[in-house]
């Protein structure tokens, strides 16, 4: 078999493999994709009928509900998380797919010959993922199909994103103007991904098989990323140290948000933003450098010393003294700044406390 169809024995027991489990996964992941997709419609349909109960959305009714405003802002989150899941299972079987007819191609190698109970359909040989894919693409299937998948998904966003953009509106205020901000980017957000795993399937696949080429030959714990071995000077780590731990910044602002807006206050924005500059720039940022210093020779051995892009550890022996003592001395600046600005501002109080609460947290 192997001389004639040019593929040995292990070779086409791999594939077989390979196959056999890309369809199992199959399967399970129908059975997943049908029970999120009947919660998706059993969250909206629940969501809908709670929020008709209360004041705010209907005053009309004789016993409606005083809700909490945070509950009628966060309702929709629910039902938004379980879209995304979805969405995140249709991607997986967007290149479970393309896979598995790659897998088929090489087998048809093996097993050229057409299955007998479909030789007046005149398919050439076995390929179950190529026959589906002719029905239930958004590229190659059927047009009933494609309107009919096309009719799900704009139905599903329609009516998420309605009663999102009516919640907003009834509960108006900044919590709407929050709602319309956060729901938007999100939506905007799925919207982009569900196109990126249907219309856009083929490119997607193409794209993540190039990603993946390009990291197969680096091991699963050694090297540097694909992009190659990218050392960070060491202006750009003074100026940023953590570029990677940006996402702590909204961490502050979001639970201020949520504190202001439940508690009906006025919002000092200009106090808030002056907070999160001195605590997450200066003073955070003097920490991750004292940090890296006390590790500079662990974090120069570690695997993935390039990606995490961390004190750079230059050759010389006495260019690693320079970067350290440079790196001390900007740390030893950022806290007079903080400290400075605290000072003519009246935030001492504030940044002292925070500060002792980042060293407590370091030193344990």
């Amino acid at each position: 078999m192997g001389g004639a169809a040019g593929i040995s024995d292990r070779e086409f027991e791999v594939l077989k493999t390979d196959y056999e489990m890309a369809r199992e996964d199959e399967r399970t992941f129908a059975t997943i994709q049908a029970a999120v997709a009947g919660i998706v419609v059993a969250l909206l349909a629940a969501l809908a009928t709670v929020l008709t109960q209360t004041c705010q959305l209907n005053n009309r009714a004789k016993n409606c509900t005083e809700a909490p405003v945070l509950f009628l802002a966060s309702a929709p989150a629910i039902p938004f998380a379980a879209l995304a899941l979805l969405q995140l299972l249709g991607l997986v079987a967007t290149v479970r797919s393309y896979y598995l007819r790659a897998v088929e191609a090489e087998l048809r190698r093996v097993a050229a010959v057409p299955l007998r109970e479909l030789a007046g359909a005149g398919i050439s040989s076995p390929s179950y993922a190529a026959l589906i894919a002719e029905a239930s693409t958004m590229r190659r299937g059927r047009s009933r199909y494609r309107i009919l998948s096309f009719l799900i998904l704009v139905i599903t966003l329609l009516v998420f994103s309605g009663l999102t953009a009516f919640i907003a509106v009834s509960v108006g205020g900044r919590t709407g103007v929050v709602m319309a901000v956060a729901y938007g980017w999100a939506f905007m957000l799925l919207v982009a991904d569900v196109a990126s795993a249907t219309v856009g399937g083929r490119s997607t696949f193409l794209h993540l098989a190039r990603q993946l080429a390009a990291r197969q030959g680096t091991g699963l714990l050694g090297g540097s990323p694909p992009r190659g071995a990218r050392r960070r000077g060491l202006v750009s780590y003074l100026v940023l140290p953590r570029p990677e731990d940006w996402v702590k910044w909204l961490l502050v602002p979001m639970a201020f948000t949520v504190v202001f807006l439940v508690r009906d206050l006025t919002p000092q924005w200009d106090r808030l933003l002056l907070m999160v500059l001195l605590v997450e720039y200066l003073v955070y940022a003097a920490r991750y450098q004292v940090n890296d210093i006390r590790g500079y020779a662990e974090d120069a051995s570690h695997p993935e010393a390039a990606a995490r892009m961390r004190l750079p550890h230059p050759a010389d022996p006495a260019a690693r003294r320079l970067v350290v003592v440079c790196s001390a001395l900007v740390a030893a600046l950022r806290l007079i700044t903080a400290f400075g600005i605290a000072a003519a501002t009246g935030l001492t109080r504030s940044l002292l406390a925070a500060t002792a609460v980042i060293a407590a947290a370091g030193v344990l």
